[in-house]
């Protein structure tokens, strides 16, 4: 198993990181396909639809989500990328 220069001087494990990209991937894809969801939900209702208000706050909700996640996912690759 690799080591890369991690945040602070450290050593990370190379190995770990890869599982960490890996996992914040999988689970952004999994947010973006729940966002597809809401959407085609909400396109089905007409706009005066009280559920159309909910599912747009969990839709920004969900969207505020993947954005730390991306956020993460790259700090994640600045990391594995400052040991090479």
């Amino acid at each position: 198993m690799g080591t890369a220069g991690g945040l602070g001087g450290g050593r990370v494990n190379v190995s770990d990181l890869d599982d960490d990209l890996r996992a914040t991937a999988e689970s952004i894809a999994s947010d973006a396909e729940r966002l597809k969801q809401i959407e085609r939900a909400k396109a089905l209702l007409p706009a005066d639809d009280p559920r159309v208000a909910q599912l747009a706050r969990e839709a920004e909700l969900l969207i505020d989500e993947m954005e730390s996640k991306a956020t993460e996912q790259s700090l994640l690759v600045d990391e594995a990328g400052s040991g090479t």
